[in-house]
């Protein structure tokens, strides 16, 4: 496993949104769009929690995540 390096932008960002728990559309390589909020990351996957329950992508499977606006 990857560990997790909190010394990246784009790691710490995303704590921010687990954080702060900002709704989120996720988007894989695939074009799959998700709604959600991120609950946890770790240095392989990340866990999108959304109306179906929790989700648990790769992080080498996500193209995009940005803030849902509402």
């Amino acid at each position: 496993m990857s560990p997790l390096d909190l010394s990246l932008p784009s790691t710490r960002y995303l704590q921010t949104l687990i954080r702060d728990q900002v709704p989120v559309q996720l988007t894989t390589l695939t074009g799959e769009n998700l709604n959600g909020r991120l609950r946890w990351q770790d240095g392989e996957c990340l866990c999108l929690a959304c109306g179906d329950g929790e989700i648990l992508l790769w992080r080498s499977a996500v193209a995009t995540v940005r803030p849902r606006i509402a």
